[in-house]
């Protein structure tokens, strides 16, 4: 497991996240997973908790056309505005990352998947801050991080 290189990809991201907010946040934090994963070779990881270093205790990751129901029993918290405008229950060309630290929504990102496509076991299930860990791969030449 090679993490180095999205650790220093990912600097420059640290830096614009803590000097941002709403939109700009969200916007910062899809470009710099987008950086550290064109940084990666197939096997390597790359660590949420790099990329997205503000406060935040749990990840979710939601495939497409996952229901907004089914998002709100993951994550156990009343569905925050900007989840429901997301449109996931309707679209194939997001996964939805859902931040939340203790019992609120810290940040919401539609993560394009021409950017990177998620694979993960089972909608909804949480991932702890340290272990929200996720190999690279390529998959119909298309960058695909993999739950471990």
């Amino acid at each position: 497991m090679c993490i180095r290189p999205l650790l220093l990809g990912a600097a420059a991201g640290v830096l614009l996240l803590a000097a941002c907010t709403g939109e700009d946040r969200v916007a910062t934090f899809i470009h710099g997973l987008g950086v550290a994963v064109q940084e990666l070779q197939a096997g390597q990881a790359v660590q949420m908790e790099a990329v997205n270093p503000a406060r935040w205790s749990r990840l979710y990751v939601f495939a497409p056309y996952t229901p907004l129901a089914v998002i709100g029993a993951a994550i156990k918290t009343p569905l925050s505005a900007d989840i429901e405008r997301t449109g996931l229950q309707e679209r194939d060309d997001i996964n939805l990352l859902v931040f939340v630290d203790q019992h609120s929504v810290a940040l919401v990102a539609a993560v394009p998947r021409n950017v990177v496509d998620f694979s993960v076991a089972g909608a909804g299930r949480p991932y702890d801050r340290h272990a929200a860990v996720f190999s690279y791969a390529v998959r119909d030449g298309r960058p695909l991080l993999v739950d471990r």
